[in-house]
C-alpha cells in the first residue's frame, strides 16, 4: 500500500465537492484545498459550479492514476479564512493546497511538507492586483511616513496584497516626529479584518474597538471594493477613500498551488498527470509554471522588512 494512501483522511463534512473514483474500493480521499477571496463567497452559486466542473474534469482525466495510488475519492474544500489557511499550511493534510503567497512563505522551513507545483496565473501589468494603502478622502494622512503610529485595518498580516507587502513598505519608511510628540510615538496598531470589504467599511466609518481606524491595507483591485460599495448603496467610484501609496507588483509570483512532498516522492506518475491536467484549466483558476526565483525575491523583501520591525 502507498504510504500516501495510508495517511488518515480529513473529515468530509466540510467538502464542497466529494465524488468517488470509478471502480476504486479505497476509502482514502484525494484532498484538495482551493483558496478563495472571502468577498467572492457572495457569488457562491457560480463558485460551486466552477468547483464542480473542475472536480469532474479531474475525475475524467486522472481516475486511473488516482486509483493506482490507492485513492478512492476526490475531495475539494474551499478555504476563505487566513487563520485556517495558516493552520493547514502547517499541518500538511492536503495533497494539493492553493494558498496566498505570504502564507506559503510563512510556512517555509528546512522540512517543508509542501513544494510549489504551479502558480495561479496573474497579469503582469502594474495595475493588476497591486498592494494598496488607502485612507479616507478627508484624511490628514498625506504621505507614507504619516502612517507610523496609526491604527490600520488590514485584510490580514499574511495576505500578500492586503497586509504583508504594505507592512513591509511601512517598516522601512522613515518619518519625522509630529508636533507635540517629542519622540514618544504611539505604536502602529494593526487590526486584521479577514476581508477587503470589512477593512474598507471600517476605514470609511472609523469603527474599531479602540483608536479609530485611519488607514487600510487592501489590494488596489479587489471584489471587496465593489461589495463594500454595494453595501453602502453607492458606485465603486463613489467610495470616499483614496490611494495613498501602492507597492510595485511586477516581480510578484502568483498564488502557489502546493503539492504534498510525500505525494511527489511516492506517486510521481500521478503528480505529472495532475500538472498536465491543471495547466490546461481555466476554472476555477488558470495555472502556469512557477517562477521560483520570484518567490526567493519576495521572501527576501518580506524578511528584510521583518527585521526592521524587530
Amino acid at each position: 500500500m502507498s504510504l500516501i494512501a495510508s495517511l488518515p483522511a480529513i473529515g468530509t463534512e466540510r467538502a464542497d465537492y466529494y465524488r468517488q473514483i470509478p471502480d476504486s474500493t479505497s476509502v482514502n480521499p484525494f484532498n484538495i484545498a482551493l483558496w478563495v477571496d472571502p468577498d467572492l463567497l457572495v457569488y457562491n452559486q457560480q463558485l460551486q459550479e466552477k468547483i464542480r466542473r473542475f472536480g469532474n474534469g479531474l475525475l475524467d482525466e486522472a481516475s486511473a492514476e488516482l486509483k493506482a495510488a490507492n485513492f478512492g475519492f476526490i475531495s475539494i474544500e474551499v478555504l476563505n479564512d487566513y487563520e485556517r489557511l495558516l493552520e493547514e499550511r502547517k499541518n500538511g493534510i492536503f495533497e494539493l493546497l492553493h494558498c496566498d503567497q505570504a502564507v506559503y512563505l510563512a510556512g517555509r522551513s528546512q522540512f517543508d511538507l509542501y513544494e510549489v507545483l504551479l502558480e495561479q496565473y496573474r497579469e503582469e501589468s502594474p495595475s493588476a492586483g497591486a498592494a494598496g494603502i488607502w485612507v479616507r478622502e478627508d484624511s490628514e494622512i498625506k504621505e507614507l511616513g504619516d502612517l507610523v503610529g496609526r491604527h490600520i485595518a488590514a485584510v490580514h498580516s499574511y495576505s500578500l496584497l492586503g497586509g504583508a507587502l504594505q507592512q513591509a513598505l511601512l517598516a522601512v519608511t522613515p518619518r519625522s516626529p509630529r508636533p507635540g510628540e517629542e519622540g514618544n510615538y504611539k505604536p502602529t496598531k494593526y487590526t486584521n479584518c479577514g476581508s477587503a470589504s470589512d477593512a474598507i467599511l471600517r476605514l470609511i466609518t472609523g469603527v474599531a474597538t479602540e483608536r479609530p481606524i485611519e488607514a487600510a491595507f487592501i489590494p488596489t483591485s479587489s471584489p471587496g471594493l465593489s461589495l463594500a460599495a454595494r453595501l453602502l448603496g453607492v458606485d465603486e467610484s463613489g467610495l470616499p477613500i483614496e490611494l495613498l501609496e501602492t507597492h510595485p507588483n511586477t516581480r510578484l509570483p502568483g498564488k502557489p498551488l502546493l503539492v504534498s512532498g510525500l505525494l511527489k516522492s511516492e506517486e510521481p506518475a500521478l503528480v505529472n498527470c495532475l500538472k498536465t491536467f491543471l495547466v490546461r484549466q481555466r476554472v476555477p483558476y488558470k495555472w502556469q509554471n512557477s517562477g521560483k526565483e520570484r518567490f526567493v525575491s519576495l521572501e527576501h523583501d518580506l524578511a528584510v522588512a521583518g527585521k526592521e520591525r524587530e
